[in-house]
């Protein structure tokens, strides 16, 4: 019985993979270019490679990718994090990638913890993870745009007192504004850090996926050419 059991998960196994798997992303500067460049899309191509995965990408809107994985029609996708997730039921990757949560503002307020953000009134982005501790602290005054450019003018007209953001969209945005002088921001002191995975699907396949992802990612890491800080959120990727 049990050798019948194996036979048919290993011909499960070789039915399915004769496919491409279907592997999703998105748009982020310089780490998330389009479906050949950037920082991430060259380490997702070096674990392809390592794990010997045939595989398609499909690089597209954020909301698109996620709807995608939702309804079934991705086997993975990366960057996400735990806040983010489209459906309970997931799988998820070895982290490797770490998210810092900047606090952006044009007044010295001090802020060096998410305590400190309590009473204050913050631009964030739809669609953005920035940890349970933010989101669901009640004393925190969230409003939510549709993206980093709307709250730099937010905040530039004093409408809101910073601005919750990373350390690349929304610096991003802010150097693109003619007062970028006006933000103060120390990149090198988040107030959270938050982990950066892939997701995959729960099922057989999409368990063996993440299986070999995460085995890559820590081979990886041990070569040092994954390093991550999870004091600091200092993040860098050797390809």
């Amino acid at each position: 019985m049990k050798f019948i059991i194996t036979l048919a998960l290993l011909l499960f196994s070789q039915n399915s993979f004769s496919e491409p798997l279907m592997f999703g992303s998105y748009y982020i500067p310089e780490l998330a270019i389009n479906k050949n460049q950037g920082t991430f899309i060259k380490l997702h191509q070096e674990i392809m490679r390592r794990t010997q995965i045939e595989n398609k990408l499909h690089f597209m809107p954020t909301k698109r990718v996620q709807y995608a994985f939702k309804h079934n029609d991705l086997i993975s996708y990366f960057p996400e994090l735990y806040e983010s997730l489209p459906k309970k039921n997931v799988v998820v990757s070895e982290p490797f990638w770490l998210k810092k949560i900047i606090f952006y503002s044009v007044k010295d307020m001090n802020v060096k913890s998410t305590f400190d953000l309590e009473g204050l009134k913050l631009g964030a982005v739809h669609g953005y993870s920035y940890g349970p501790e933010i989101v669901n602290n009640k004393k925190i005054k969230i409003f939510y745009t549709d993206n980093d450019d709307i709250n730099v003018k937010m905040l530039l007209n004093g409408r809101i007192d910073g601005i919750l953001g990373d350390n690349k969209s929304t610096l991003s945005a802010i150097n693109k504004s003619k007062f970028k002088d006006q933000f103060i921001y120390d990149l090198n002191k988040p107030i959270n850090i938050l982990d950066v995975f892939y997701v995959c699907q729960n099922s057989i396949i999409g368990k063996q996926t993440c299986s070999e992802i995460t085995d890559a990612i820590k081979k990886l890491k041990s070569e040092k050419v994954i390093i991550l800080n999870p004091k600091t959120g200092h993040s860098e990727i050797a390809l």
